[in-house]
């Protein structure tokens, strides 16, 4: 049976998506959606640490604390992973290659690097293609439409997952 440092380190880092949502559009929302993963990182660490506090008995293995550090950094990562491809996605992909350039650019040309140089309009085939493949896309001719229940079940819970982690405010 693992120790109460290691499972109250997973009890902490598994309660960190509810945190993620207590301060995007809970009665804690913080403003800045940038500031949100950290502070609900920080949150669950000092959740973890009362828990630790709070017991009695001998004081934590130190093995078990680096591991227990270690777990709930592992969730942090995987929340963190998560909340920036709903939230950032396309958005950072496209500000790092306007950093790339060292210089303004014409729109178009932004398009064009972004899109490996064959323009949004290439990516945009490329992006349809990926959904084509997985089935949640269907090709009618000149017009898109959703292939079915669960693809419009997916795009859904996306809707959901993106406003629960940056508010319908920022989610529309």
């Amino acid at each position: 049976m693992p120790s109460w440092t290691l499972l109250s380190a997973v009890l902490a880092g598994l309660l960190m998506p509810a945190a993620l949502v207590l301060v995007s559009i809970g009665p804690a929302r913080i403003g800045r959606p940038g500031l949100r993963v950290p502070a609900a990182v920080l949150a669950c660490a000092a959740l973890w640490a009362a828990l630790l506090a709070a017991r009695a008995g001998p004081a934590a293995d130190m093995s078990d604390l680096v591991a227990g550090a270690m777990l709930l950094a592992t969730i942090a990562l995987c929340v963190y992973s998560a909340w920036a491809l709903i939230v950032y996605g396309f958005t950072i992909s496209m500000l790092v290659v306007l950093d790339d350039a060292g210089a303004p650019l014409p729109i178009e040309d932004w398009s064009r690097r972004y899109g490996g140089g064959l323009g949004l309009e290439a990516m945009l085939e490329d992006r349809l293609r990926v959904l084509v493949g997985l089935g949640l896309v269907a090709r009618e001719g000149a017009s898109v439409r959703l292939s079915g229940p669960l693809a419009a079940g997916f795009a859904g819970a996306v809707r959901i997952s993106k406003r629960l982690v940056v508010g319908p405010e920022e989610a529309a």
